[in-house]
């Protein structure tokens, strides 16, 4: 992937800085491997502000990008403008969609935009080839991505198929509320991003959730009031 096209702030390719080093990569990255070296060394180097969009559905994928430092959300709309976020990427993690689209010279199908500052390194179409086929670092570090991310978007088609919106919101909010943490910052807009719905449809279980004591809603943060009703809901 590569910066494309301009963000809500107005960033597009030129904010571009070259910053990004292969000493930034993950440690199952590091390898002695000379043709590895070469590639690397003759990568372009990125790295783009927040809110950037990097690929858009329906274009052409210009390269592999290996991610040294921030994240990347990749979503699809759907035919009634509803966002819905397919998986994120940190360093060290794979496009699965990148990946698709280079192997099948086919369009890339989704759209991945930055989240944070993001400093990566992008391999072009025909060194993502080579290192497919001679380094077995990069190979083994795609096939493992590749069934990590199988399983993940396999779990996202089950709780879209069969599970009730509230249960699935549920089980967002505990993740993002974290081991101990009470206090969840973030909109209702963006939690029906998430999820593939409306503003509308998560204000009104928020609101459920409310009544029953679970959560208590204020402007920009949903606090947990009750771990153990929130729990109901994920099992209800």
């Amino acid at each position: 992937m590569q910066a494309m096209a301009s963000g809500p702030e107005g960033n597009n390719a030129s904010d571009m800085k070259h910053v990004a080093s292969a000493d930034s990569f993950p440690t199952d990255f590091h390898s002695d491997d000379s043709n590895w070296q070469t590639i690397v060394a003759a990568a372009r180097n990125m790295s783009v502000p927040p809110d950037t969009v990097l690929m858009k559905s329906g274009e052409q994928c210009p390269g592999f990008m290996l991610i040294t430092n921030g994240s990347v959300r990749v979503f699809q709309y759907a035919e009634d403008g509803r966002e819905m976020t397919l998986y994120r990427l940190a360093p060290g993690d794979v496009c699965v969609m990148s990946l698709h689209a280079l192997i099948t010279n086919r369009p890339f199908e989704a759209i991945a935009c930055t989240e944070t500052e993001l400093q990566a390194l992008v391999l072009s179409p025909a060194q993502f080839a080579t290192a497919l086929e001679q380094c077995t670092v990069f190979r083994d570090h795609i096939l493992l991505h590749m069934s990590n991310r199988y399983c993940d978007m396999l779990s996202l088609v089950q709780a879209s198929a069969f599970q009730h919106l509230d249960m699935r919101l549920a089980c967002l909010l505990a993740t993002r509320a974290g081991g101990n943490g009470t206090a969840i910052h973030t909109t209702h807009q963006e939690l029906a991003r998430e999820l593939g719905t409306t503003r509308e449809v998560i204000s009104r279980i928020l609101k459920e959730m409310e009544r029953a004591g679970t959560i208590r809603l204020a402007r920009g943060r949903i606090d947990i009031v009750d771990g153990e009703r929130l729990r109901d809901f994920r099992q209800d």
